[in-house]
């Protein structure tokens, strides 16, 4: 566990006002891990990944679990945001998404439980609660021709990668295969994702990661040919790529509301909001919102300036001084 999120007083709609909430109705404040999946960075360790006897993997990834979740219960964290798609593949049973290779080394190969399932499970009789976190765009970690053949030849236990289903859709940027943010179809895909684990897991929340357009202003995607497609409508190609990061945010965590209420949604862009170089109308566009949406800023990306504390601080007074919750209105 790498992260936490202490956030006190917000015991309003978002984290203590709703039915069915678990934990929040005797604590006032948000205490969270992130437990994070990519590159086996929290879990589950590259030793248990390594492990060629299926059953003993399991044996072995299931402890590490537990591990995290009896450590967070011992230091009074409430919530657990679980990393189920950083890759554009699962650590769930998916009928859309392959299962990850950070399971067993394979993408796709069924790694004899279901790590969501288990997490839901075992979380709950602790009384903390799980908050299923995408990555929506990331496709890779790298472009390397060993990560192309595993994406183009997975294992059939499971789905094949959007990666070789959809190869129209795939760009390049931070030297990784995203999704193009721009094209219709990648935002309506991602939403059949999220809206599979809301209706197949009893999940207490849908965390959104930073993983927009560019991550850093050297790491730009070329969209050139999907703007002319799809943005001539648009003032300019900033203007669409705000226009369609707020749609994926009003569709997605629409869509969870509709399925089941009581599921809160959450996005963590990164916490550079008060910069030249990034989407300046968020607080606008979010107030437009037709859902309850909480937006916490990481600074943790980006420039020592675009991450520091000042800036943090101006992204939040943008947001009259204090962390925002998003009501209809």
């Amino acid at each position: 566990m790498h992260f936490f999120a202490v956030i006190p007083d917000l015991n309003l709609n978002f984290l203590a006002g709703m039915k069915g909430n678990r934990v929040f109705a005797d604590c006032d404040a948000f205490h969270a891990t992130w437990v994070a999946t990519v590159i086996n960075l929290d879990w589950p360790s590259k030793q248990s990944t390594a492990i060629a006897d299926g059953g003993k993997r399991v044996i072995a990834q299931k402890s590490e679990l537990l591990a995290i979740l009896d450590r967070a219960q011992k230091l009074g964290i409430n919530a657990v945001i679980f990393q189920v798609s950083p890759t554009a593949d699962a650590f769930y049973q998916s009928s859309i998404l392959p299962w990850s290779s950070y399971l067993t080394g394979v993408l796709g190969k069924d790694p004899g439980f279901d790590p969501l399932k288990f997490m839901i499970a075992e979380a709950h009789k602790r009384r903390i609660e799980v908050h299923a976190w995408f990555n929506p765009y990331r496709v890779s970690m790298d472009t390397s021709r060993e990560t192309q053949e595993a994406l183009k030849n997975s294992s059939p236990d499971s789905p094949p990668s959007v990666y070789k289903t959809h190869p129209k859709w795939i760009g390049v940027a931070s030297k990784r295969y995203v999704l193009d943010p721009g094209i219709p179809a990648v935002r309506d895909w991602v939403g059949n994702i999220v809206g599979e684990v809301v209706q197949k897991y009893d999940v207490d929340g849908i965390q959104f990661d930073d993983y927009f357009y560019s991550e850093t202003p050297d790491s730009q995607l070329d969209d050139r040919k999907t703007f002319a497609r799809y943005g001539t409508r648009f003032n300019s190609k900033a203007d669409w790529r705000r226009y369609n990061t707020y749609k994926l945010v009003q569709d997605v965590f629409g869509r969870v509301k509709k399925i089941r209420p009581t599921v809160r949604s959450a996005s963590a862009p990164a916490g550079c909001g008060a910069t030249g170089r990034t989407i300046r109308s968020v607080p606008i566009r979010l107030r437009a919102l037709p859902i309850t949406t909480a937006i916490l800023p990481i600074p943790g990306a980006g420039s020592k300036t675009a991450s520091s504390i000042i800036s943090l601080r101006r992204f939040i007074g943008r947001l009259n001084a204090r962390p925002r919750l998003m009501e209809p209105l």
